[in-house]
């Protein structure tokens, strides 16, 4: 199961990819579609509030929920990750070692460590994997609010 949060405004384009398409992230390069998902609901939100000013908490949010069957993840060696790979600034190393398996579509999902909690993990989604529509009907999405005492 993974589990991503988003501003509700933005809740039909959660499973595109287009954001990180756009941007880039820590585990892809601009160009290449990815959904970033975390193992826990109180991950994605440490994910969803370390990129948000406490004023922006009052804003609406979605939570989804998507359940990816394990013989369709992979999971990355973490021995491969360089030393520095949890710096603010983005490692090119991790943004390669992502756009490379999206490329070469051998997986629908794969497990990767979290920045914030290194013991946990997050799932990255390939929408061009050709088994990625079929798990979009599992997904259920629920309304989402921060707790107040939250900043």
């Amino acid at each position: 199961m993974g589990y991503r949060i988003v501003k509700t405004k933005f809740a039909n384009s959660a499973f595109t990819g287009q954001g990180a398409k756009q941007f880039g992230g820590r585990w892809n390069r601009m160009g290449s579609p990815m959904v970033y998902l975390a193992s826990s609901i109180s991950l994605a939100m440490l994910e969803c509030l370390v990129h948000l000013e406490s004023a922006r908490l009052t804003e609406f949010y979605s939570l989804f929920s998507i359940e990816i069957d394990d013989r369709d993840i992979s999971s990355l060696d973490v021995s491969v990750l360089p030393a520095q790979w949890r710096q603010d600034e983005i490692s090119s190393v991790t943004a390669d070692m992502g756009s490379q398996w999206i490329a070469s579509k051998v997986s629908v999902g794969l497990r990767v460590p979290s920045v914030i909690v290194p013991q946990e993990n997050n799932l990255l989604l390939n929408p061009q994997h050709p088994k990625f529509e079929r798990y979009l009907t599992t997904v259920a999405e629920v309304p989402h609010a921060f707790d107040e005492r939250l900043k």
